[in-house]
């Protein structure tokens, strides 16, 4: 086969302009001759190849009631394509369809007519002279197609006008129409009935109620249907509901049409809610009477063996919204029964017993009751001896997922208000743990987890739960342990099996660590007295024998140690038992994990240190007291009064003194953790002023033309606008004035960047001019609604841009290099309720030294658990990856990959996926998470040219090295 010489692009351009060919699909495969064609289809219609309103008018004036149908509906789905139309064309395509409709003998295009008028955007006047003209086409009309539609469209059309005197008339009509025979019609005329009905009018209400239960016996099922739902909706809207017609929707529970038996249970738990203690038969009879919400719970309760799914699961979650059930019948739906063949099936000593107890004779009390099983009818016998018995046994072993999780949802809400409840429905919700549904699986954790507070657990309930701790869903394991820091164990032993469970999952999953700290932490402090007699055992302690010290960093042992400290809080007895190495573990862990280990009340004299916050520093670069038990933010304030004094310094005096304070400030935020967000935010601005001076004094910037371009003084404006970003973006809790203040900053940096390009580069401005532009706008409107009065500088600057005809780069730069001498930095201080955002990277731990080995340019997948502290916005955060030949990757994570807990932090758990060529030797690779501010258009998961970008990226955690080795692919034989 001879290969085909390349085309080039030019000469393929040329061809196309100059060779256009329209050929038949067919004819072109049966040509056996290669040749390069461009097929270009052909228009449907030449008059319509543009959307011209010429085309539009031309094909309105072309309806016609001489054309054949067809074609007018043809013409009329091209012109609704098109819409919306111009005013003119809309009242001239409104005006014809008014004309032919009366002409008009299909009752399709007529019904077209009709549904086009609803997608006219007409004004208020006209809708109402539309309704209006509708309503007369329709009165007359013998076509159930077009009378349907047209209700349809006047419908719509009335709740856009919301006009007292147009409904009026849309009801007469309605109420007129109904007596039709078609099922459509009807449907359509009671759901304009119930939805257009005043409801400031009760005699209407009562009225049209009683109108709408006269369609609920119409032996089409979807007209019952709309009657209940209407029904339904009065009764929602404020209108009551006869409590006579009980009696006649309960019937309806078992019609054949599944959208009957939906509507119908719906009402019947609002009957329900409505006159909760009412009194009914029984069903039974006898003259026995219930209270109604007890004997629709057991109805709806019934609903639960219906063969739709649908019906089940509208029934397993109308369980839950009627509290008001007496407890008996809620104790029925947890009545196990052994059930075959429709009847109850008993034990072999059960039948042996009624054998003896009856005596193989009649009791004479019930007609028949000793005649053969097969004489009974099947009718008569029931599937469960009530209504309400067993209906949550059956919603729980159902095989639709939808089924099982209404039933666990209504079961836990039920529960949480009935504690007796609670505890029998304690074994069904632990059977549920070992549902084939991860989802069903964590409903029903997070169910027990709500009720637990009613429940004790036993050693055979609390090891089917413990099993649970081997799934492979870091979402089920964390919802167990969250199952565990609340619920209540009866037995040392449960908390001996408890804590064992909980020690293997720790080994074999170490990424839960956190989850299960905090999981002892729940347990110690639920069952204090209960730890108590576990303590020497847990802790190894040997009464003559002075036993080995273990390591406070081995994860199971600081398990262990978390679960007794926080017993110890709640029974000081326990304290007695601590002997001196256990007193150095406590307080090492209260300085490094206080958020897991409280504090006790115990001292020891020979252990060095103390969990207070100490400030250990005994001098001050800046000339200020940091000995002793100072308080951290008398110190803040001091400093940040010695920093507003050096207002009156000269230049060199007060860059000296803010150096001082840097020193201070740093030290002081790695002393004093309440305060040191603060602290480090006002480094930042402090940093940031310093270097903004020293770019206006350096003789690179007063020397500074396109001849001499100077690097350094371009590292100090990209270090500048790195410190402008990093306090916008890696603070939250800012005030509206301290947040327009770094806005400000920023903008001040921006214009920094453009008078340095235009003055120091050949390189386009326009991008950077315009951005400084929208900037300016964005802050001037924030400044403005927030009521924040900017510094001289935004003053000045925004005065220049509003005096500008044309801002252009150059001008722009030319008005504001004037402005950087005049108006300096201000000398600001800030609130303490400044947190910043931090990240924590738990997986990898980076202290593996085992290298993962792949196969080069293939995938090798790494988990990231990591923890983000302090951030709203999470659309920022990327995870870095730096490789040891300096290339830079950012990966984006999926937004599924965050996970907000109750506390508002944010957990990050993804796999991120790296790719190389071979090595020689294993190297490391470091992963952090940092926040990418290039924008939202950037292409993320591409190199990263590190020297450009690297001013927009902020560092949010310490970096984790991972050892890879990436292997070169084994040839084939």
């Amino acid at each position: 086969m001879a290969a085909r010489a390349p085309i080039k692009k030019r000469a393929l351009a040329e061809f196309q302009s100059s060779h256009t060919i329209t050929v038949d699909a067919e004819a072109a495969e049966s040509r056996s001759v290669k040749r390069l064609r461009i097929i270009k289809k052909p228009a449907e219609d030449p008059a319509l190849e543009g959307t011209s309103a010429a085309a539009i008018e031309h094909e309105i004036s072309a309806l016609d009631a001489d054309r054949p149908a067809s074609e007018n509906f043809r013409a009329l789905s091209k012109i609704v394509a098109h819409l919306p139309l111009s005013p003119a064309l809309v009242m001239m395509l409104h005006t014809k369809l008014i004309t032919l409709f009366p002409k008009e003998e299909d009752s399709a295009l007529k019904a077209k007519y009709l549904t086009t008028f609803q997608l006219l955007n007409l004004g208020h006047p006209e809708l109402m002279a539309t309704i209006d003209e509708i309503l007369r086409m329709i009165q007359n009309e013998t076509s159930s197609l077009v009378i349907n539609s047209g209700l349809t469209v006047v419908l719509k059309l009335a709740s856009a006008v919301n006009d007292t005197v147009s409904n009026n008339r849309i009801l007469s009509l309605a109420k007129k129409l109904i007596t039709r025979t078609d099922a459509k019609v009807k449907c359509k005329c009671l759901e304009i009935i119930g939805l257009l009905t005043p409801f400031d009018d009760a005699n209407a209400v009562k009225t049209t109620l009683q109108l709408v239960h006269s369609y609920s016996h119409s032996h089409e099922p979807r007209v019952r249907t709309t009657a209940f739902k209407m029904m339904l909706h009065l009764n929602g809207k404020g209108g009551s509901l006869d409590v006579q017609i009980y009696g006649e929707v309960s019937k309806y529970l078992d019609d054949d049409y599944e959208s009957v038996k939906l509507a119908s249970i719906q009402l019947l738990w609002a009957l329900s809610q409505s006159y909760a203690d009412h009194m009914v038969p029984t069903p039974s009879g006898g003259g026995e009477k219930m209270r109604l919400v007890d004997d629709a719970f057991a109805k709806i309760c019934h609903a639960i063996n219906d063969p739709c799914v649908q019906v089940r699961v509208l029934a397993a979650t109308l369980l839950g919204k009627m509290p008001q059930v007496g407890q008996n019948f809620l104790d029925q739906t947890l009545d196990k029964k052994l059930m075959s063949d429709m009847r109850r099936k008993r034990s072999a000593h059960e039948r042996q017993w009624e054998k003896v107890k009856s005596g193989e004779w009649s009791s004479g009390k019930k007609w028949a009751d000793d005649a053969p099983q097969e004489l009974i009818e099947a009718a008569s016998v029931s599937l469960i001896s009530s209504g309400a018995a067993g209906a949550f046994v059956h919603g729980l072993e159902d095989e639709f997922l939808e089924v099982r999780s209404a039933a666990v949802d209504s079961l836990c809400t039920l529960a949480i208000k009935s504690p007796d409840f609670a505890n029998l429905a304690l074994d069904f919700l632990v059977d549920m743990f070992n549902d084939e549904i991860e989802d069903v699986r964590l409903k029903a954790i997070d169910s027990l987890t709500k009720i637990s507070k009613h429940i004790v657990l036993w050693e055979d309930q609390l090891e089917t739960i413990l099993a649970v701790l081997e799934d492979s869903s870091i979402d089920i394991r964390e919802g167990l342990h969250k199952l565990l820091a609340v619920c209540h164990l009866m037995t040392k032993d449960c908390v001996k099996m408890c804590l064992d469970h909980i020690l293997e999952n720790l080994k074999r999953y170490p990424q839960d660590k956190k989850s299960i700290w905090k999981s002892l932490e729940g347990v110690g402090k639920n069952h204090p007295w209960v730890v108590l007699p576990l303590v020497p055992q847990l802790l190894s302690m040997h009464p003559f024998f002075d036993t080995s010290e273990p390591d406070p960093e081995d994860p199971a042992y600081v398990s262990v140690l978390i679960l007794v400290f926080n017993s110890a809080k709640g029974c000081p007895t326990m304290a007695t038992l601590f002997d001196e190495k256990l007193l150095r573990h406590y307080h090492y862990l209260r300085d490094t994990l206080p958020q897991f280990v409280p504090e006790l009340n115990i001292s020891n004299e020979s252990v060095t240190g103390s969990s207070d916050k100490q400030i250990a520093t005994t001098s001050s670069a800046s000339g200020i007291s940091l000995s002793g038990n100072t308080n951290g933010r008398l110190i803040l304030k001091e400093l940040t009064a010695k920093l507003k004094s050096s207002a009156n310094l000269n230049s060199e005096m007060k860059t000296r003194l803010c150096k001082l304070i840097l020193k201070d400030l740093k030290r002081l935020s790695e002393v004093d953790q309440e305060i040191s967000a603060i602290a480090k935010f006002s480094s930042l601005y402090i940093k940031a002023q310093l270097v903004y001076t020293n770019c206006l004094s350096s003789s690179a910037w007063i020397q500074l033309t396109q001849n001499t371009q100077n690097e350094p003084l371009r590292l100090q404006i990209q270090s500048f606008m790195q410190l402008c970003l990093k306090m916008q973006y890696s603070f939250t809790g800012l005030s509206p004035k301290e947040y327009g203040i770094v806005m400000q900053l920023k903008l001040r940096g921006l214009a920094f960047q453009l008078v340095y390009i235009v003055r120091g580069s050949n390189a386009s401005a326009l991008a950077i001019c315009q951005n400084l532009l929208e900037q300016a706008e964005t802050v001037q409107k924030y400044l403005e609604e927030n009521d924040v009065t900017p510094d001289e500088f935004t003053f000045a600057m925004l005065k220049m841009l509003d005096s500008l005809d044309e801002p252009k780069p150059g001008t722009v730069a030319k008005h504001l290099l004037p402005l950087f001498e005049a108006h300096q930095i201000p000398l600001v201080s800030f609130s303490s309720a400044i947190k910043m955002a931090s990240a924590t990277i738990i997986e990898p731990s980076g202290e593996s030294d085992n290298a993962l080995k792949f196969t080069a340019g293939l995938l090798l997948g790494i988990p990231v658990d990591a923890e983000i502290h302090n951030l709203e916005d999470t659309s920022y955060v990327r995870i870095m990856v730096n490789y040891p030949d300096q290339q830079v990757h950012l990966i984006c994570p999926r937004t599924i990959d965050f996970r907000s807990d109750s506390s508002g932090e944010v957990r990050l758990l993804t796999t991120i996926s790296i790719s190389h060529q071979a090595w020689t030797e294993a190297c490391p690779v470091t992963i952090s998470i940092v926040l990418d501010l290039r924008g939202p258009e950037t292409n993320y998961n591409r190199k990263l040219m590190w020297k450009k970008d690297s001013t927009y990226i902020i560092q949010l955690s310490e970096e984790k090295q991972v050892l890879v080795s990436p292997k070169p692919a084994k040839r084939g034989i």
